[in-house]
């Protein structure tokens, strides 16, 4: 069963998360995006801006009034978390009675024109991007020594880049907790998000895994709007990395390991620098692991310029990831702007689509484990006939072949399927039996045709018998009758189609009496061994299991007849031995040479004819159901090549 299999079937999923193999930290390998000096990576970028309906509704002043701290209101609680351009403290909010996020400038930061104003406008930005996504600003100010403050919602989670760190080294707690469908679902939020800021005019220009929080219920946030860019609005940064290659706008900060060719180049922003950046998240949602590999910084930005080929199914083909979440990625993060996905939206919609698809293969998949759940409940339960036996069979193939339906390429479906098919129970059910009887009857009718053809034939040999002489008229003329009453009781068994034991046991009677009267004609040696031979044969052949013993005991018996007869006081000898010759004594007929010759050869041929006739009636149908057996055979393996193999 494939991991995503799993995942459908399973009440309580594993993740299909498992650890890289000799996966590189995403510390190391997120290297190249690591502040220098300390302070936030910045590089060269970008865009022209996209003209929006509500592109100039964000306002990004050069400077704000900046009201000062009331120490009374605020009261700090500790330290949340720090970085280059400043720290973020858990206060708590006196006057409303609940607790903030306290975020404020580093002095020599704050000290620098670039870095106050670019803290001006993420509070503007942050603060007008109303959405339930975007962490909203309280109140804004100065403290008493001049540094610059905003205070915002108190969020609670873990950031993406934590997440993925988690299911990347195994850690449990992870791996319970977030399955890549789940992931996958934020990760449309995520963009749905990026998308309404770009309708506002607001190019996010720094998405990565670190920059998102995932709340312990069901929240998404996207943080950090500190180097947005507001479409139409002057830049305002500080370099830390010296542009090489002039462009019209300047410099512009972001993170190499979600940065785009085009704003590695410094081309104007553009939306679709946040489409590439999201592009680069969906890699390592699928594949936990950077995109970019490469820690040398230098090299890692010429990697970028040329454009990294992002195929998750290529870089972990051990993760069982899907070829439409594939071919999303690498079109997210083509090099050229003009070929990635239009907008946000249209990412979000594109793996939307595909969570449509794959949230209806999981209901199927349930659906299928509830059907293969009740075959197994089915095939484990005693049952007192065979009957009930082959009913629940019959139950469990319709269960399980609905599950196939629902579910074909599930591996427990298939296994079920086969072991069913492939491994009947013992014994036959009673409406099973009764089919096969009248296949057996249907038989025993045909055989019954050819029987009235061969006493028709064998009719004929008594006008030979005429011409021959006859010694006894009651010996040729008995035979005679019997020999067309079998013929007849044949004829009417073919028409009535009621080949049961008592019409079989009174055929066998008449047939093995037949054989009887032959023996007087040429003594127990001649003729007589052939006939009972050939009688005994057929009707073996033709006989059910239980009659099939009293068929070769009744032809033993007639060939005995005849020597038991010899020994019976008053009845003439059949043979004699005369002088190292056996002498017969034909006690029906004459045997003159010419009519008992013809005689001879006319019957000898018949007996050497029937059998083969009968037989090849037998093997030809014997033919077809073998045909049919192994045409049922070879296809069942090829549907189940692994227990076909095994067979």
């Amino acid at each position: 069963m494939s991991a995503r299999d799993r995942e459908a079937f399973d009440p309580n999923p594993t993740p299909l998360y498992q650890p890289a193999s000799q996966l590189q930290t995403r510390a190391n390998a997120f290297a190249p995006t690591t502040p220098l000096e300390g302070a936030e990576q910045t590089l060269l970028s970008a865009v022209d801006a996209r003209k929006h309906s509500e592109a100039r509704t964000i306002v990004a002043p050069e400077s704000m009034p900046e009201p000062t701290l009331n120490t009374a209101r605020y009261e700090s609680r500790g330290l949340l978390g720090a970085g280059g351009m400043g720290e973020v403290r858990l206060s708590r909010d006196q006057w409303i009675g609940r607790d903030v996020a306290h975020k404020t400038l580093h002095p020599d930061v704050g000290m620098s024109p670039g870095g106050r104003a670019r803290f001006l406008r993420e509070i503007r930005v942050q603060g007008q991007l109303e959405h339930p996504a975007i962490v909203p600003v309280y109140d804004v100010g100065t403290s008493a020594s001049g540094e610059l403050w905003f205070t915002m919602r108190r969020i609670r989670g873990q950031t993406l880049a934590e997440i993925l760190d988690g299911l990347a080294h195994g850690e449990a707690s992870f791996l319970a907790r977030f399955s890549r469908r789940k992931l996958l679902t934020a990760f449309t939020s995520i963009a749905l998000v990026v998308h309404y800021a770009h309708t506002r005019g607001v190019i996010h220009r720094d998405l990565k895994p670190s920059n998102v929080m995932l709340g312990d219920f069901g929240e998404v946030y996207v943080l950090d709007w500190g180097i947005a860019k507001v479409m139409g609005s002057e830049e305002v940064t500080e370099p830390v990395v010296p542009d090489d290659e002039p462009t019209a706008s300047g410099r512009v900060i972001g993170t190499l390991g979600y940065m785009s060719p085009e704003q590695a180049r410094g081309a104007t922003p553009d939306p679709r620098i946040d489409v590439y950046a999201l592009g680069v998240m969906l890699f390592e949602i699928l594949t936990l692991e950077s995109l970019l590999q490469e820690t040398d910084q230098l090299k890692a930005l010429d990697q970028v310029l040329e454009g990294v080929v992002a195929r998750p199914r290529v870089r972990r083909a051990d993760a069982d990831i899907p070829p439409e979440l594939d071919l999303i990625c690498e079109r997210a993060t083509s090099k050229l702007p003009g070929d990635r996905f239009e907008s946000a939206k249209a990412l979000s919609d594109a793996v939307e689509r595909y969570l449509d698809g794959d949230r209806d293969l999981e209901r199927r998949r349930e659906l299928a484990k509830g059907y293969l759940d009740a075959a197994e409940d089915r095939g484990q339960a005693a049952f007192a006939s065979a009957s009930e036996a082959h009913r629940s069979r019959v139950g469990s193939l319709r269960d399980v072949l609905a599950a196939v339906a629902l579910a074909p390429e599930e591996p427990r479906a298939i296994e079920s399927l086969a072991k069913l098919v492939l491994e009947p129970p013992d014994g036959i059910p009673e409406e099973a039996r009764a089919e096969r009887q009248e296949i057996d009857d249907l038989a025993r009718t045909q055989g019954a045709l050819l029987g009235y053809r061969a006493f028709l034939s064998f009719a004929l040999s008594f006008p030979i018998m005429v011409i021959a002489g006859v010694r006894s008229w009651l010996l040729v003329a008995g035979g005679m009758v019997v020999v067309l009453l079998t013929a007849a009781l044949f004829r009417w068994v073919h028409r009535t189609r009621v080949p049961r034991t008592p019409q079989f046991a009174l055929l066998l009677l008449l047939c093995l009496v037949t054989v009887l009267v032959q023996s007087t004609w040429l003594g127990p040696f001649v003729l007589m061994p052939i006939a009972a031979t050939i009688v005994t044969a057929i009707f073996a052949l033709y006989a059910t299991p239980r009659e099939r013993p009293w068929a070769i005991v009744a032809g033993a018996v007639t060939v005995l007849i005849p020597f038991a007869l010899e020994w019976v006081p008053g009845l003439p000898r059949g043979f004699t031995f005369e002088g190292g010759r056996v002498v017969l004594h034909p006690r029906a007929l004459e045997l003159p040479m010419a009519a008992t010759t013809i005689g001879l050869l006319y019957t000898t041929v018949g007996y050497a004819i029937l059998p083969a006739i009968f037989l090849s009636r037998l093997k030809n149908a014997l033919r077809q159901s073998e045909d049919r057996q192994f045409l049922q055979a070879w296809t069942l393996k090829q549907l189940f090549p692994r227990r076909g193999s095994a067979g």
